[in-house]
């Protein structure tokens, strides 16, 4: 029998294991030392509220140490920006790997939206010096994977209960990131497309599937949208002149968006969602929100 103090192994540690197990150490070192800081920042204690800036500073001791190495300083003129892609790019793909299997309630699904929002409140400015070489912030990466996640935006060929799960965790993360300034110039447009789409026009993709599976998944997305970067767009909407911004914020969908998240609250039409996402819930305090903007 464990100890009652025992802490349970994370369901999401041994999908790291994996990943490293899958780098080759020799040939991509920096995905491997990076998944390394990662690993220890989730592991750490829940209530370690020192877990993130801890993890962003040894990211960015990384990158020192690597751009002050002699390979750095061997003839390669670009090797210092081309670093800043390498190493903030392995976190990156580091992140969205794990935002798959890291459930969305977790403090560790949160430390790593957190850790990608520091790495650019840290680096977003940085320009280098080669005396003292700075870790600065590159979004291409992160770009691709959040439009590869829009476009799709739940699964498009098979719809098990897990890849709806991986879906929702996924978005929650973009939920967070879009909260946290990473996409300022799309993210109140991308979190106004996905309300839409859970709650009232389901995409179109080609091939898309449509089951009460999916649509209940599709929902429980939206409720985070709404929940979680919600304040994004409607701050977007308020920086508009006064007549514009009250019209924005008044127009039909948005009480269509009401009357149905108070509708998946009371039970009626989300039925086919599984317990984890807690759609009721999720739903109702998102219909509270709702109700708030309009009022």
């Amino acid at each position: 029998m464990a100890a009652p103090n025992a802490q349970a192994t994370p369901s999401w540690l041994a999908h790291i294991d994996e990943m490293a197990s899958e780098i080759v150490p020799m040939t991509v070192p920096v995905e491997l030392d990076t998944l390394a800081i990662i690993k220890k920042m989730l592991l750490a204690p829940a209530d370690d509220n020192g877990a993130v800036d801890r993890a962003v500073q040894e990211v960015r001791a990384y990158y020192r140490t690597k751009a002050s190495s002699s390979e750095a300083s061997g003839g390669v003129r670009d090797y210092p920006a081309k670093l800043v892609m390498s190493v903030i790019g392995a976190v990156v793909d580091h992140v969205f790997e794990l935002s798959k299997v890291v459930d969305r309630r977790e403090p560790a699904h949160q430390r790593l939206a957190d850790l990608l929002i520091r790495l650019k409140q840290s680096g977003a400015t940085t320009e280098f010096d080669a005396e003292n070489p700075q870790l600065g912030w590159e979004s291409e990466n992160l770009d691709w994977h959040a439009a590869e996640i829009w476009r799709t935006f739940t699964p498009d060929h098979t719809s098990p209960a897990e890849e709806c799960t991986s879906a929702l965790n996924t978005h929650s993360l973009l939920a967070r990131l879009v909260a946290g300034d990473l996409f300022p110039s799309d993210g109140g447009w991308r979190t106004a497309k996905c309300i839409s789409e859970g709650l009232q026009h389901p995409p179109g993709q080609e091939f898309a599937i449509d089951t009460p599976l999916v649509r209940a998944c599709r929902a429980a997305i939206a409720a985070q949208y709404v929940l979680v970067a919600g304040d994004v767009l409607v701050r977007e909407l308020q920086s508009k002149p006064g007549a514009q911004s009250e019209a924005a914020l008044r127009r039909g969908e948005w009480g269509f968006w009401a009357e149905r998240l108070k509708m998946l609250a009371a039970g009626e039409g989300g039925g086919d969602g599984i317990e984890e996402w807690d759609l009721k819930g999720s739903a109702a305090q998102a219909a509270k929100k709702v109700d708030g903007w309009l009022n």
